[in-house]
């Protein structure tokens, strides 16, 4: 029996499976005609002599699997099934479990990097900090001295309207 296989002629001008469908459409029929194959290469191997004549039920591989056999496989696989259909995800968690999972191993990694820093590490990091916190006092006593000059600012230019404005009445008066 020959392997399905895709056609060779590629000087046609008639659309291939590629200009038919986009590549979420392509995705099943491929894995068909893989699985095609798979399925003709192990009749194959069973019967080598006459691959088309060969009955796959015959023979000593086609053994009764007892847990094949039994009602509750059989349901987990049907189960299996419909979900597969369905398009769920069995194997997947659920995305909080996950997402929490990935806090969690993140913050491990933090506490052992934490761990393992040698003394001279720690005396690097104190200094930085140091720094950080040095640096940020600077910036509020220099926002600090801003605020002062342009409180002096206002204060100067309001004492100059009164002294305009008295200068003012002086004239007219």
């Amino acid at each position: 029996m020959p392997y399905p296989t895709a056609p060779q002629d590629t000087t046609t001008t008639s659309p291939t499976l590629a200009d038919q469908h986009s590549p979420e459409q392509r995705r099943p029929q491929t894995q068909l005609i893989v699985l095609l194959c798979i399925i003709m290469a192990i009749i194959e191997v069973r019967c080598p002599e006459n691959a088309d004549q060969c009955d796959i039920a015959e023979g000593p591989w086609n053994l009764n699997n007892p847990v094949k056999a039994s009602r509750s496989h059989q349901e987990l696989h049907k189960e299996l099934l419909l979900a597969h259909k369905k398009g769920l995800v069995v194997c997947c968690k659920p995305e909080l479990q996950t997402v929490l999972e990935r806090r969690k191993r993140e913050q491990t990694q933090r506490e052992e990097g934490e761990q393992s820093r040698s003394p001279l590490e720690q005396v690097l990091l104190q200094r930085q900090q140091k720094h950080q916190e040095m640096m940020k006092e600077k910036e509020e006593e220099q926002k600090l001295h801003e605020e002062v000059q342009l409180m002096e600012f206002v204060r100067v230019r309001q004492n100059l309207k009164k002294v305009h404005t008295a200068l003012q009445k002086n004239i007219h008066s």
